[in-house]
């Protein structure tokens, strides 16, 4: 037995990471595959946009500002129409 009882078997806990849009700290289990993120519903558009804008993810609330900036551009569109 070594010591200090490392435990293998235990799951990974988030990856920390800074949002790039407000600073904010968050935690992303993207590489685990069962990330909080999977849950948005952003169209490929929006979600083109945000990748070419930023090169890592966006804390919740910064996400779910894009979501609804991106609903009410949609809003607008079909409004002209």
């Amino acid at each position: 037995m070594s010591a200090g009882g490392s435990n293998a078997s235990a799951a990974p806990g988030p990856e920390r990471k800074t949002c790039p849009v407000c600073g904010a700290s968050f935690g992303c289990m993207a590489a685990q595959g069962t990330c909080w993120c999977a849950d948005v519903k952003l169209s490929a558009e929006e979600a083109a946009k945000l990748r070419s804008r930023f090169a890592d993810c966006l804390c919740p609330r910064c996400l779910a500002l894009a979501v609804d900036r991106g609903a009410d551009q949609q809003h607008s569109k079909n409004a002209a129409l």
